[in-house]
């Protein structure tokens, strides 16, 4: 609630998501033991076997609380910055016997919440690379940012930024609105 916090950081969404998943399983799980427990006292031979992983639609709950982190925080009005980390996408398809498997499509996609950027106005992808800039012949490592998706400028979109930091990207976007939308800087003395 403090006016002196402007921004609010999940490092990782991945990991906030996997501890959800994490505490409905074990729900689960404690209802699931329940379940063995009477069927033994019972002498029953249909013994339900111990629960292990969710199966899909039971991934709703987790995903519920995922979306009240992005809807709770866009309620407060305050700046959300999560980071999630990658896994292999994966599609359907058909094998040559004509069954339904899923297999890699060689695409890195985010792990979790497949419905994250409709929540977000801003997503970029960052990763560590090896350039050649105009201020040095050789390879440098840096952190090199392509946006993924910009609510406020789709043209945006496909833009890559050497050493991202809040004030540039803020700066891109208003650039590109040509003044229409100015975005908070953090740090005020540069602008």
């Amino acid at each position: 609630r403090s006016s002196l916090v402007q921004s609010i950081v999940v490092d990782t969404m991945t990991g906030a998501r996997r501890i959800a998943a994490d505490a409905h399983l074990e729900k689960m799980q404690r209802e699931r033991n329940r379940q063995i427990d009477v069927a033994k006292a019972r002498r029953s031979d249909n013994i339900p076997e111990p629960r292990t992983n969710l199966i899909q639609i039971e991934w709703a709950k987790p995903n519920d609380w995922t979306r009240d982190i992005y809807n709770t925080t866009k309620g407060s009005r305050k700046n959300l910055v999560a980071t999630h980390h990658l896994m292999d996408g994966y599609e359907e398809g058909t094998d040559n016997q004509g069954r339904v498997i899923r297999r890699p499509t060689g695409k890195r996609v985010l792990e979790g919440l497949s419905k994250t950027y409709q929540f977000t106005d801003i997503s970029i992808r960052l990763k560590r690379e090896r350039i050649q800039t105009i201020l040095s012949p050789t390879l440098v490592t840096a952190i090199v940012g392509e946006i993924l998706f910009c609510g406020y400028n789709l043209s945006l979109e496909g833009t890559v930024l050497i050493d991202p930091t809040w004030d540039l990207l803020a700066q891109r976007i208003s650039d590109s609105l040509r003044g229409r939308i100015k975005l908070p800087m953090r740090n005020t003395e540069a602008s």
